[in-house]
C-alpha cells in the first residue's frame, strides 16, 4: 500500500507540475474540504483529513502564502481562526480536479470492476480495523 501511494504521488506532482499547478497532493485534500464547506478551523481539518495539528499548520501556512487560503477570524471563538479558500484557491482545485479525475480515470481502466471492487473491499476492512 506504501509503495502504491508513493507512486500515486510521485505521478501526481509530475503532472502537477507539468500543468503548472502549484499545490502538492498533500495540500489536495484541504482545498476539496474548503471548497465544500464554507470555512473550518486547523482542528477540523486535522480531524477530517487525519493528519497532525502540526502538518496541518505547515500545509496551510504554505497554501495562505500561494494565496489559496486566508485565515478569518472565528466568531464563535476569538481564540481560533476559521481557514477559508479564496479565489485563487478555487481555480487551482478546479484544475487540479480535472488532473485527479483524469489519473482516477486512468487507474480504472487499468483494473478490471471485480478487481476494483475487491480491492475497495479490503482496504475498508483494513481502515475499520484500525478506527480510533
Amino acid at each position: 500500500l506504501s509503495r502504491a501511494e508513493n507512486r500515486l504521488k510521485t505521478y501526481m506532482k509530475k503532472v502537477f507540475k507539468e500543468n503548472r499547478i502549484a499545490i502538492s497532493p498533500a495540500q489536495i485534500g484541504i482545498l476539496f474540504l474548503l471548497l465544500q464547506n464554507d470555512a473550518l478551523t486547523m482542528s477540523e481539518l486535522s480531524r477530517v483529513l487525519e493528519i497532525d495539528n502540526s502538518a496541518i499548520t505547515r500545509l496551510v501556512d504554505a497554501l495562505e502564502k500561494m494565496h489559496y487560503v486566508m485565515r478569518a477570524a472565528n466568531p464563535e471563538d476569538r481564540r481560533q481562526f476559521r481557514i477559508v479558500i479564496t479565489e485563487e484557491g478555487v481555480r487551482e482545485i478546479n484544475r487540479a480536479k480535472q488532473i485527479v479525475r483524469q489519473t482516477n480515470a486512468k487507474i480504472k481502466e487499468s483494473i478490471p470492476e471485480d478487481d476494483l471492487k475487491t480491492f475497495l473491499t479490503v482496504l475498508s476492512t483494513i481502515c475499520t480495523a484500525f478506527d480510533k
